[in-house]
């Protein structure tokens, strides 16, 4: 999380120190973008939470050694945590998809309409 706070602290001081940024009017303040990694923190942990919430009572039932409880319990917890990840990842997978397929350096052989060698267009070399 302290890299995400350093990465939005650079991001600000970049778009605010170029020229081609000076211009325009509707740039973000430092406190909004400061919120967005509190936000998204909060919001990530109470999901997490609910998700092993709500996965632990299906997980008492089918994980095997019932006759531990502690044992038991423990790999409830676990499965839940494993719950949250595949679903963090799978929506990060598709957020990222969604927001690459109309990008012209996707190939067409992974569903976009560009083409790899696109990704470095424009860069002085």
């Amino acid at each position: 999380m302290l890299y995400y706070f350093v990465l939005c602290y650079g991001i600000y001081t970049k778009m605010h120190s170029e020229s081609a940024y000076r211009k325009m009017d509707d740039l973000p303040t430092f406190s909004t973008i400061f919120m967005v990694p509190i936000i998204t923190a909060f919001c990530l942990h109470g999901f997490k939470r609910q998700v092993k919430r709500l996965s632990k009572p299906l997980c008492l039932k089918i994980c095997k050694d019932e006759g531990d409880k502690d044992k038991l319990s423990k790999r409830a917890d676990a499965n839940g945590e494993l719950m949250y990840k595949g679903i963090f990842y799978l929506t990060s997978s598709v957020i990222g998809y969604i927001i690459m397929k109309d990008t012209p350096i996707l190939p067409r052989a992974l569903g976009g309409s560009g083409d790899i060698d696109n990704i470095f267009a424009g860069i002085p070399y």
